[in-house]
């Protein structure tokens, strides 16, 4: 009796364990996601981020321009604006004449340089905003709204500036 109890465990050691298998199928899918995580891109992920700083700080010079608005009117108002150029953008400040490039907000330096391979493509020029926030694009007022693309060249995103107002959504 006891070899015919040993000759059936033999039978019953062929193949694998539920566990065995479960173990094999979470190790492949472990290295299938962080293969899978090294191979795609994160510009669209630069193009949403660029956009958004862009956004905030077309809307700190806005804010600055209304906050400087009861110091000087008329041809002595200060005004505050966004230089564009292809790949980076720059804060002034224009006071009796005088143009300034003061820090953006929380940065060290008043230009911003876009990630490596995104480009400012449409709305390029200086956007300027007077005592009442209203926005003009290079000295004059807006006859519509402007639109601004940034663009890693597969991904296209757009920020819209409302022409009286300088809303931006």
């Amino acid at each position: 009796m006891n070899m015919a109890y040993r000759k059936n465990i033999k039978k019953q050691q062929k193949g694998f364990t539920a566990i065995e298998i479960i173990a094999v199928i979470l190790i492949i899918s472990i290295v299938g996601v962080v293969a899978v995580s090294r191979m795609t891109s994160t510009k669209t992920y630069n193009v949403a981020a660029e956009v958004e700083i862009l956004k905030a700080n077309l809307r700190y010079a806005q804010f600055r321009a209304l906050s400087d608005a009861d110091k000087r009117y008329g041809e002595k108002a200060t005004a505050w604006g966004i230089v564009l150029s292809a790949n980076s953008y720059t804060l002034q400040k224009t006071e009796e004449g005088v143009t300034t490039n003061p820090s953006l907000f929380g940065e060290s330096s008043s230009t911003h340089n876009l990630a490596s391979g995104i480009s400012i493509t449409t709305g390029i020029g200086t956007i300027t905003y007077d005592g009442w926030g209203i926005p003009a694009l290079n000295g004059a007022p807006l006859t519509g709204d402007l639109t601004i693309t940034i663009t890693d060249g597969n991904s296209p995103q757009t920020i819209t500036v409302t022409k009286n107002t300088g809303f931006i959504p």
